[in-house]
C-alpha cells in the first residue's frame, strides 16, 4: 500500500486523484495497528458465547478473596444471637479486627457499648442509654461517658481517653445489666445467647458442636466460673451463655430487671458478678462450669497439658489483633474443618512441632510456682534448671533476680519480657518431657463433658 502512494506522489499524478489513495492508506494502518494492540489484550471469544476477558493488566493489583472455611463448614443454624460488649475508647482497635476474623459467620449480632455510634455497616447501641438520667449527668463513674459525647460532637479522638483507664473500668460494669435486657427486646424467642467482648476469640465450629448437645428449653447459664467472696458467676471476658428460656425468665418477664441493679453497681467491682448475683436472686439459676472450653487464656499463655488437651476450645480471651488474625489464619488452613478443634491442635500456635527451643532470655514464660533454695540462698539460673530437671512433674522453670518458678501443671508459652532496673526473665523448657507428652497423648475424640458443670478450679 504503502509503494503504490510513493509511485503516485513520484508521476506527479494531481493532487484530486492522489488524495482518495492517502485517505484508504491511512485507514489501512490504522486498522491493522487497532487490531495488533486488540490482540495484546484481549482473549478470543470462548465457547458457548462468554464475553471476551481482558488480560491482566500489569499495572493493577487484582485482589483476591477467601471464603472463611468455618462459615462454609458451619452455616448459622438461626437460633443464635451473639452480642459483643466494647467501649468507644476500643471499638477501633479491638472491635474492627474481631469483626473481620472470628465473627464473619454469625448473621446475627448486636454490638453494646458506652456511646452510640456506626462503624461502616456495624451500629454500636448505648448500652447506658436507659440509666437514670440524674446519675449520667452527675455521678463521677460516668465522667468518661459524659466526655466520649463531647468528644464525638466535636470530632476528637475518642482514643486518647483511654489513658484514663480506671475511670473506663468503672464505667464498664454499667453496661452488663442493661446489655442483657436490651438482648431480649431486641430479639426475643431465640434459642441461645452468646455474650462475649471485644477481645474474645470464639471458634464457630466447636460453638456450634457444643451447643447441638444441649437443650435450649433448660434454664442454663453457661461459662468460665470465677468467684468473688461467696458468689459466683461467669467470667465476661471468656464469654458465656445464656439459653433462652432461662432469657425469658430473667430479662423478658420482668422488665425492670436492669433498672434496679443500677444502684447497686455504685458499690460493685464488675458487671459480671453483678449478673451472677442477680440470676440467682430472681430465678434461682447459678452459673455452671464450662472451663477450660470457655477460658480467658490465649492460645501463648494457657497450661497445656493433661487437664487441658482432648477438650474442643471454644474461647480465648485478651487477644491482641494480630494474634486474633493467626488463629483465624491457623483455622483456614486446618485439614479437617469439621473435625472440633481441640487444645492438642492449638498448641502448634505456640509450640510448633520442631520449632522448641530449651531457654529463651528476657522471656516470662508464666511459671507460677515459687520453689525455694536448699539452704535459703538466692537460687542462681543454674541452680533453678536443677531444681526443674530434679522434678518429674516440672515442665518449664522461671529464673529473675535469685527468684526460681516452676510448673508443674502443664507447659506454656508466655511472652517477651525485657529487663527492667537491670533485672531480666530467663526462661526455660523441659522440650523433651513436652515431645513425649505429645506423642503419647494423640487424642482419639473430643472430650465434652456430659455430667454437668462441677468442676470450680476456673482460672478465668
Amino acid at each position: 500500500m504503502l509503494g503504490a502512494l510513493q509511485r503516485l506522489l513520484s508521476q506527479r499524478v494531481p493532487l484530486i486523484f492522489v488524495l482518495p489513495v492517502v485517505l484508504v492508506s491511512v485507514y489501512y494502518i490504522y486498522t491493522q495497528q487497532s487490531a495488533s494492540l486488540s490482540q495484546e489484550n484481549w482473549h478470543p471469544h470462548a465457547l458457548d458465547g462468554d464475553e471476551p476477558v481482558q488480560k491482566e493488566s500489569p499495572q493493577y493489583h487484582v485482589v483476591e478473596t477467601h471464603e472463611d472455611v468455618r462459615c462454609k463448614t458451619f452455616p448459622d443454624p438461626g437460633n443464635l444471637l451473639v452480642v459483643v460488649k466494647t467501649g468507644a475508647t476500643e471499638a477501633y482497635e479491638k472491635l474492627l479486627p474481631q469483626l473481620m476474623t472470628s465473627l464473619t459467620c454469625p448473621k446475627r449480632l448486636e454490638i453494646f457499648s458506652d456511646l452510640e455510634e456506626t462503624i461502616g455497616t456495624h451500629h454500636l447501641h448505648d448500652a447506658l442509654k436507659d440509666i437514670d438520667e440524674e446519675m449520667k449527668l452527675n455521678h463521677p463513674d460516668f465522667e468518661i461517658y459524659r466526655l466520649q459525647q463531647e468528644y464525638q460532637s466535636t470530632g476528637q479522638d475518642i482514643s486518647e481517653l483511654a489513658k484514663k483507664h480506671k475511670v473506663v473500668w468503672n464505667l464498664d460494669k454499667y453496661k452488663f445489666m442493661h446489655m442483657v435486657q436490651n438482648t431480649w427486646a431486641m430479639h426475643p424467642d431465640l434459642e441461645w445467647y452468646l455474650f462475649i467482648e471485644s477481645d474474645t476469640y470464639v471458634f464457630w465450629g466447636n460453638l456450634n458442636l457444643w451447643l447441638q448437645r444441649l437443650d435450649p428449653a433448660d434454664s442454663l447459664y453457661l461459662g468460665s466460673e470465677a468467684q468473688a467472696a461467696t458468689h459466683w458467676f461467669a467470667h465476661g471476658g471468656s464469654g458465656f451463655v445464656i439459653s433462652g428460656a432461662l432469657l425469658k425468665k430473667f430479662a423478658g418477664d420482668d422488665a425492670q430487671m436492669a433498672s434496679r441493679n443500677d444502684k447497686i453497681l455504685e458499690n460493685a467491682c464488675c458487671g459480671d458478678i453483678v449478673l451472677g448475683r442477680a440470676l440467682k436472686k430472681y430465678v434461682g439459676v447459678e452459673v455452671q462450669n464450662q472451663w477450660p472450653w470457655f477460658n480467658g487464656e490465649t492460645p501463648w499463655s494457657i497450661p497445656y497439658g493433661p487437664d487441658r488437651w482432648c477438650q474442643p476450645v471454644i474461647t480465648f480471651h485478651h487477644l491482641q489483633p494480630r494474634q486474633r488474625t493467626m488463629i483465624w489464619n491457623f483455622e483456614q488452613k486446618r485439614k479437617n474443618p469439621a473435625e472440633p478443634l481441640l487444645f492438642e491442635e492449638i498448641s502448634e500456635l505456640a509450640f510448633p512441632a520442631g520449632g522448641l527451643k530449651d531457654e529463651r532470655e528476657d522471656w516470662d514464660n508464666l511459671a507460677d510456682n515459687l520453689i525455694e533454695n536448699p539452704g535459703g540462698s538466692p537460687h542462681t539460673l543454674e541452680s533453678c534448671k536443677r531444681a526443674c530437671s530434679y522434678r518429674e512433674d516440672c515442665w518449664q522453670y522461671l529464673w529473675s533476680d535469685g527468684e526460681c518458678r516452676i510448673s508443674t501443671n502443664g507447659f506454656r508459652m508466655g511472652a517477651k519480657k525485657p529487663s527492667t532496673g537491670g533485672r531480666r526473665w530467663m526462661s526455660g523448657w523441659k522440650t523433651q518431657k513436652i515431645e513425649a507428652f505429645r506423642r503419647e497423648n494423640t487424642c482419639k475424640e473430643p472430650y465434652w463433658r456430659e455430667d454437668g458443670y462441677p468442676i470450680r478450679n476456673s482460672i478465668f
